[in-house]
């Protein structure tokens, strides 16, 4: 039982809006959250003794911590309203705090492909300068941030607002707690091959961590990413232990990775900033003027978006826009478009040939036709089914057809936070007051019950996927999508932690589903492939790699048996050989025309790909 203020709360599984290693978070209405922490008896922890010690010393802390939290904190900061407590009143067991609507977490402008869809680099840099805001003053405040990382922040427009502010270190109440991709190298020691914590937080390592999330939303790759080759094997170490060694993105013997966006895109003085920051351990605060200073453009002539003076690409090209056939030993690749703005969508089955650009102030089909205008806006989402295109964003979903001289709308409110919709060759299905629809020819058809705000689904041409967790649950279901119901007794293994994304890849025979979460500071990638009967036939679980299939949500397709994956070394194939999922085939000479994450669509005349300015068609050549 839990009481606020001496009254009993009631929580449910429905009103779950968050998950982490240490609580769970749910929705009380009136714009307030409660955040439980989780008790030692939790069922994430059965089987651990040493999370149930952690999860006992930490309940042991906040007894005292909560009850001497600091008062009069920054705006952005999400603290405590009101202590959570058992049914004496005496044990505190969480606290009740501000709920944040309409926002997400600064993670999600760490993604390139998110970033290119319309988060545009002045807006990071606005975002950017309100967060300093905030960090400078709690410092003034005598408060450290701590675990500082891109999953305690959340941006709502051009706000940045900090949650989990119990972790915050003041007073006699250190940061026990770290995430390693923000850890300060100069806090960190290598025990047994792996990072550890030594000594204690400062507004120093603050401004590291503030420096690495800036980094990260500005190019999509961390200072230490992309994979260390040196020329001599002797001097190769494991990725973790690159922070130590100071060896950064920049170094001349680390590939720098396909998918991020050029660095020469980057001010030179905020390049050396980095550069201090990184490789010369400069710990000051962050230089306010390199952000209030920064102005992002886009080029008129190749579209890239910079902030220098002239744009980098345009003035290192050669001339004109590159060939529209390339011939590599067996691939053909002919270029179907190219453009100065962006290429948003293409179909996830069927063919290429279909497609949704963002161009000259509006949101077009293939043929040119606009579907809807106005600005670029990342939270619209696209699906299309013939000459129909489905725009979703917020609590509502449209259908547009251009098949007429004007084109026709309908719509449909989802009464849901995020559109979850999704549409192959034939029919669209959505999600609406926890139940799955499908478009019918007279009205919409039920398909099934699913946990109302908590699931993600996906189709292909034959049957879905879907998922939903909430607090200890965890769910998997498949459906047909020609015949109604859903089967919800898929066994998927629980997913540690904070759920970072999920995605999912469907072909006639198999379902490929994608998650990734943050646990005990570390990211943990998964793989779930399922026959459309449920049965669950390969699972993959590790720490993400520094490349490689697995480490990225996107850039794939499902087709027969096999999934094949965009990487920096070329499109792999994928299959299952005794219940691992194994490397078959990489194509090597497709490794100069799609990078990881790239997006990648298998059809019956050849593979698409795009890096959100080009749509090119490969035709590999299988004969003997």
């Amino acid at each position: 039982m839990v009481f606020l203020k001496g009254r009993r709360v009631t929580l449910s599984p429905q009103s779950v809006v968050g998950k982490g290693g240490e609580a769970d978070v749910f929705d009380l209405g009136n714009g307030q959250a409660l955040k439980l922490f989780k008790s030692p008896d939790h069922p994430d922890y059965a089987g651990s003794n040493s999370d149930q010690d952690l999860a006992r010393n930490r309940l042991l802390i906040h007894q005292e911590k909560l009850r001497n939290f600091p008062a009069r904190l920054p705006e952005r900061v999400v603290a405590p309203i009101d202590l959570a407590t058992d049914q004496t009143g005496t044990q505190i067991v969480g606290y009740s705090m501000r709920l944040l609507t309409d926002s997400d977490v600064l993670a999600r402008l760490a993604d390139p492909v998110f970033r290119r869809a319309g988060i545009s680099g002045n807006r990071v840099g606005a975002i950017f300068r309100d967060l300093l805001n905030s960090v400078a003053a709690l410092h003034r405040a005598k408060v450290i941030i701590g675990d500082f990382n891109d999953l305690n922040v959340l941006v709502r427009d051009e706000q940045a607002w900090l949650i989990d502010s119990d972790s915050f270190q003041f007073g006699k109440f250190p940061c026990r707690v770290f995430t390693f991709r923000f850890l300060d190298p100069l806090l960190q020691s290598n025990v047994n091959g792996l990072p550890a914590l030594k000594g204690l937080f400062s507004t120093a390592s603050d401004w590291y961590a503030f420096t690495v999330m800036l980094m990260e939303c500005l190019l999509g790759v961390h200072p230490f990413g992309g994979v260390f080759r040196p020329a001599d094997p002797a001097k190769r170490i494991p990725a973790d232990l690159r922070p130590l060694h100071r060896i950064t993105v920049f170094n001349s013997e680390v590939r720098y990775p396909n998918a991020a966006l050029p660095w020469m895109t980057l001010p030179d003085e905020l390049l050396q900033q980095f550069h201090l920051i990184f490789e010369k351990d400069d710990r000051n605060p962050f230089p306010e003027h390199l952000l209030t200073g920064m102005r992002w453009r886009n080029c008129s002539v190749c579209g890239m978006e910079h902030a220098r003076s002239v744009c980098p690409q345009c003035q290192h090209a050669t001339a004109g826009p590159g060939p529209l056939m390339v011939v590599r030993n067996r691939i053909t690749a002919r270029r179907l478009l190219r453009t100065t703005g962006r290429i948003l969508a293409v179909p996830a089955n069927g063919s290429g040939k279909c497609w949704v650009v963002y161009e000259n102030g509006a949101y077009r089909r293939e043929d040119g036709l606009a579907v809807i205008s106005g600005p670029l806006d990342p939270a619209l989402r696209f699906q299309t089914k013939g000459n129909t295109t489905f725009v979703g964003r917020g609590s509502s979903l449209a259908a547009i057809s251009t098949s007429h001289a004007e084109p026709i709308r309908s719509s449909v409110d989802l009464c849901e936070g995020v559109p979850q919709f999704a549409a192959n060759s034939r029919h669209l299905f959505w999600l609406q007051g926890g139940q799955l629809f499908r478009e019918g020819a007279a009205a919409p058809e039920l398909w099934g019950e699913v946990l109302q705000g908590q699931t993600r689904f996906w189709v292909g041409e034959e049957f879905g996927f879907g998922f939903y967790r909430a607090g200890h649950l965890h769910v998997a279901f498949v459906f047909p999508t020609r015949g109604r119901g859903l089967n919800d007794g898929v066994k998927v293994p629980p997913i540690p932690g904070q759920l970072v994304g999920t995605a999912c890849y469907l072909s006639d025979r198999q379902a490929w589903f994608f998650a990734q979460s943050r646990d005990r500071g570390r990211t943990i990638a998964q793989c779930l492939v399922v026959r459309p009967d449920g049965t669950v036939i390969a699972q993959v679980q590790e720490p993400t790699p520094d490349s490689g299939w697995l480490h990225s949500l996107g850039g794939k397709s499902a087709a027969g048996s096999a999934l094949f994956a965009a990487t920096d070394r070329g499109v792999i194939r994928l299959e299952i050989q005794s219940g691992v999922v194994t490397e078959t085939r990489r194509f090597a000479d497709t490794e100069s025309m799609v990078k990881e994450g790239s997006s990648i669509l298998v059809a019956p005349d050849g593979l698409y790909t795009t890096d959100g300015q080009e749509l090119w068609h490969l035709k590999i050549d299988s004969s003997p």
